[in-house]
């Protein structure tokens, strides 16, 4: 009881919050890249064929489920069904998401299925508000605590009614005694216990056995043993087992209880989110984009669409992906970026949701519905990365099939036990024996143990790495992915560079019309791309209050961005207006575009140190932004801690220049894999490297558009800053190719991702280990294999199954302690 009010004791919040129909254009363009790119089992290189298989996605909620083992047998039963292609079940948020076809298998045959294994199902996904219900557990708590309380009240009183029998007493106090206590210790078995003797009586009645079974099992063995020895020699001379009984129920619901409130620590971080994003269901809009809003009005968050402008008042945590309009005010991102030090946003900044306003009331436009923000798509990157934290079929076998084997041992146990004492003492009294043996055998195994093993280091490796602003998707695969490298593959602007460019030269005079149609052009890349991003900043601080708002609430068509090169669209900023088409890009992306550009700027193009972006308007050029970049204070000491702490081989592959890229090279003393390369060459040197060897493992780290094909053909694509408000077809795109996202571009988090990858592989293969080397010990000492040295009955037998998964918990709660003093310093040790 010390140790479990200990752990709830350290029950702190990671999280602290207080509550609080543009364009078809990007559209095209994501569905043009959704095209290029998509997932397959791996996530690795495959192409959308023209006729994709009809394929449904059905979010599943869950109930009753107790641990992995449990997820392993819904997932044994639901994939041996006629068209489902895959399943991953949660353990932590009790969810199973299935991906079938509807003609084979439908959503009530899926349901029925698992109901059938004595689960509870209902189709779709829980609200934020039950999600924090299920990982915070406070009903399944309080219940089991309950539940432990009483059987420790009962299991003392019978204790003691039997400590009393040893004095001489009268044989009507013996007999009133013995029958107190077997009424005691049966009321435990059905109020206490009757949840576990429910729970494995309802699926083993279907041919299905839990860990559930095994301990029903050896606590109803015990109670029939003592009827019968009662009926055979009376209430005063029968041996019986209430104390024991009550004494393994007190210790296994202990057991589930201090489990229960271990795995409700190990999700903290991630309840967390859930917490944001409750706090934030409601904000003040002040203009909408679909109708006339006259006043202030609180509406709920999901209901903003985009254009709509809202009020975000200081202490607020906004709510959905936005950028401000009017004022300042500094921004706490530590939540979504990992970023310890407040931001100052000003007019043009982007918001990100679940970051916490902490100064000025701000008016902002809302850029992304809630559904699609950030924060939404960092709870689904985790929710969906603890889906799949199985690490090996054999595992899951082993798992599947745990139950089966005991109850073999068992019976092979009992009948062994019963022949070898059959011709030694009587045959009631042989039966006693083998029926203690099998006892203590079904109460010492544990199964859960083995499905905790990897599940718990993961969650702890995916906390760490989320509290850093980096999601980890797919879970294991990934972080064993990372723990494996050999080479990493870095693009140079915004990744090895700043990306924070500056203007500091213009060359044209362009005014404010000009200024603010180069805004609608750039507007949707600006929080994904470097330059697109410097663009749109440099002309919208140049902009009245009344033409920022004219730049959200134009209308746009024809977007058409060409990685690498530039961008052009048509937009139209009143309904009477003529529609104009704006170009933004380099000098070959214009001639392209058939446009006449003046014979200096071919020299200014050359100019080393800086990128020159030219700029045309319905054909005619009318001048040209020259933006600077500089190499990341920190890349130096993250390139050295790379190659000496993780002994990586490092190469630089970049689009821009090659005067460029070879002095930041240079500089950083890392070789050039390519410079000037198409997004589609990348692909082709990201590939080559990793066919160099058959033990090659490479990763690739970008942050535009023109990187999705590298990262997609890398062993682990790592994307720098995805998860952005305003963000188009990069995130889309980057989102579905990447393994890796970086919140916020900060480089050192590299090293500190790899360090976190290498300890919870490690963690996890010992904890594999140790519940395996632990169950067989627990086993065979429960088999008798140490006796006369050790004997085991069932109450200790218990105790060790007990012991068995909350060990394991605590291996990957002292995993999150040594991964929490993970920091940057890792990338200055070099």
């Amino acid at each position: 009881m010390i140790l479990i009010r200990a752990c709830e004791f350290l029950d702190l919040g990671i999280i602290k919050a207080q509550p609080n129909i543009f364009d078809n254009g990007p559209v095209d363009d994501i569905n043009n890249a959704q095209r290029n790119f998509r997932l397959d089992g791996r996530g690795k290189d495959t192409e959308f064929s023209s006729q994709p298989a009809r394929l449904t996605t059905s979010k599943i909620s869950l109930a009753g489920m107790t641990c992995a083992a449990c997820s392993t047998t819904i997932s044994n039963a639901v994939s041996k069904l006629s068209g489902v292609e895959r399943i991953a079940v949660s353990v932590p948020l009790s969810r199973a998401t299935v991906v079938h076809h509807p003609s084979q298998t439908s959503l009530q045959d899926i349901l029925s299925t698992i109901e059938d294994l004595g689960y509870g199902a209902t189709a779709g996904e829980r609200s934020a508000q039950q999600n924090l219900k299920v990982l915070e557990q406070r009903e399944e708590i309080e219940r089991l605590r309950s539940a432990f309380t009483n059987a420790a009240v009962v299991a003392s009183a019978v204790s003691g009614l039997e400590t009393v029998l040893w004095l001489h007493l009268p044989l009507v106090a013996v007999r009133m005694i013995r029958l107190v206590g077997a009424g005691l210790a049966t009321w435990t078995q059905v109020s206490d216990a009757g949840v576990i003797h429910h729970a494995a009586w309802r699926r083993g009645l279907r041919g299905k056995l839990t860990m559930d079974s095994l301990v029903s099992l050896s606590l109803l063995l015990g109670m029939v043993l003592s009827v019968f020895n009662v009926l055979l020699f009376g209430l005063e001379e029968g041996k019986v087992y209430w104390s024991s009984l009550s004494l393994l129920t007190t210790v296994i619901l202990g057991g589930r209880l201090l489990d229960t409130v271990l795995r409700k620590q190990s999700t903290l971080t991630f309840a967390g989110l859930y917490r944001l994003q409750e706090k934030s269901m409601f904000v003040k809009l002040v203009r909408s984009a679909a109708r006339e809003v006259e006043g202030e009005q609180v509406v709920d968050a999901a209901a903003l669409v985009p254009r709509d402008e809202i009020k975000i008042g200081s202490g607020v945590i906004i709510p959905c992906d936005c950028y401000v309009l009017r004022g300042e005010t500094w921004v706490d991102q530590a939540t979504m970026t990992g970023e310890s030090r407040a931001v100052l946003k000003k007019p043009g900044d982007s918001l990100l949701a679940g970051t916490t306003n902490l100064s000025y009331e701000i008016v902002a436009v809302v850029s992304k519905p809630q559904e699609d923000s950030a924060l939404e798509s960092l709870i689904a990157s985790i929710s969906t990365a603890t889906e799949n934290s199985s690490p090996s079929k054999e595992v899951d076998t082993l798992i599947s099939r745990f139950a089966a084997g005991i109850l073999t041992l068992t019976v092979v146990c009992f009948l062994a036990t019963l022949n070898a004492r059959w011709s030694h003492v009587s045959p009631s009294l042989a039966l006693n024996f083998a029926c203690e043996r099998a006892m203590a055998i079904l109460a010492s195994a544990c199964p859960c143990a083995l499905g905790l093993a990897t599940p718990t280091a993961v969650i702890a490796g995916l906390d760490a790495a989320q509290q850093r602003g980096v999601i980890v998707k797919r879970g294991f695969e990934t972080l064993q992915a990372l723990s494996r490298l050999t080479h990493v593959v870095l693009d140079k602007t915004g990744t090895l560079t700043t990306g924070q460019l500056s203007v500091p030269d213009v060359q044209g005079r362009l005014d404010e019309m000009q200024r603010m149609l180069l805004c609608i052009a750039e507007r949707d890349d600006a929080a994904n791309h470097p330059v697109a991003g410097a663009v749109f900043r440099w002309a919208f601080a140049g902009l009245s209050e009344e033409k920022r708002r004219l730049v959200h609430e134009a209308k746009v068509c024809k977007t058409l961005n060409q990685a690498g090169n530039g961008v052009t669209c048509s937009t139209q900023l009143q309904p009477a207006d003529e529609w104009q088409t704006v170009y933004a890009g380099n000098e070959t992306f214009l001639q392209q575009n058939h446009i006449l550009m003046p014979e200096c700027t071919a020299k200014a193009s050359a100019e080393p140190d800086s990128t020159l972006v030219h700029i045309a308007i319905n054909n005619e050029y009318i001048g040209s932004l020259r933006l600077r970049d500089t190499i990341r204070p920190s890349a130096p000491a993250v390139i050295s801690t790379l190659k000496h702490t993780h002994n990586l081989s490092l190469s630089m592959l970049t689009g821009d220049v090659s005067t460029e890229a070879n002095r930041v090279a240079q500089h950083l003393q890392i070789p050039v894999l390519s410079s000037h390369a198409l997004p589609t060459e990348k692909q082709t040197f990201v590939r080559a490297l990793r066919a160099r060897s058959s033990h090659n493992r490479v990763a690739m780290l970008g942050d535009g558009l023109n990187d999705a094909p590298a990262l997609s053909a890398a062993d682990v694509g790592i994307a720098l800053n995805s998860t952005s408000a305003r963000a188009g077809v990069a995130e889309a795109t980057n989102a579905q190719t990447a393994d890796v996202i970086f919140t916020s571009p900060e480089l050192s988090r590299l090293p500190e991702l790899l360090e976190i990858a290498e300890k919870t592989t490690r963690q996890a293969g010992w904890n594999l280990w140790w519940a395996v080397g632990y169950n067989l010990i627990a086993v065979g000492l429960a088999m008798g294999v140490a006796e006369p040295v050790v004997v085991v009955d069932a109450a200790r037998a218990g105790t060790m199954m007990a012991l068995s998964s909350v060990s394991v918990l605590g291996w990957s709660l002292w995993l999150r302690r040594d991964l929490s003093g993970i920091s940057s310093k890792g990338a200055k040790r070099g």
